[in-house]
């Protein structure tokens, strides 16, 4: 834990304004979802409440919804402003699912607390799943950068294309 807290510290004290941590994974799985609200309290005393903390639940490995929902809502009630599906990083990324039991927890806490998809978002169909899933659990007005975010770097070619603004060459050479 206290590695995670002091590369937060450090990352604020660098000018970060947001900071992503990922849950123990071995210990969550192991059973110890407590372990989630003390990283996101240690992690909230070190940055302070001005900067924003997503806790990243790599849900494609915690994979059983109980154990999903428990280390969310730990990771709520000791103060984190964003739950997060993935790194990215990982085979299994976002899924609907998934989605589901992170942006029931939002609205178990008020809608306060912000919901990033992340992982395997590649087109503007993936992307309009979440927001579908955001509108039926948290209500169309809930939906706003302050609260909703997709982690898709390669969705932008995508959206481009639907646009009708797409080059042919991806959003890297397109200039977008």
């Amino acid at each position: 834990l206290l590695g995670a807290v002091d590369e937060a510290a450090a990352a604020v004290d660098a000018g970060a304004e947001e900071i992503d941590v990922v849950v123990p994974l071995a210990s969550v799985q192991a059973g110890d979802v407590g372990l989630v609200g003390d990283l996101v309290d240690l992690c909230r005393q070190t940055i302070g409440r001005e900067i924003t903390l997503k806790l990243i639940l790599e849900t494609g490995l915690l994979r059983e919804p109980d154990v999903i929902t428990a280390a969310a809502r730990a990771a709520v009630m000791a103060g984190a402003d964003f739950l997060k599906t993935s790194t990215g990083k990982t085979e299994i990324g976002a899924t609907p699912e998934a989605a589901a039991l992170l942006l029931s927890v939002c609205d178990d806490a008020g809608g306060r607390v912000g919901f990033k998809a992340a992982g395997g978002i590649r087109t503007t169909a993936d992307a309009a799943v979440y927001l579908a899933l955001a509108d039926e659990i948290l209500g169309r007005d809930w939906v706003s950068q302050r609260h909703f975010r997709l982690g898709a770097s390669s969705l932008l070619d995508d959206l481009l294309r639907v646009l009708g603004r797409s080059d042919g060459k991806g959003a890297a050479g397109g200039g977008y």
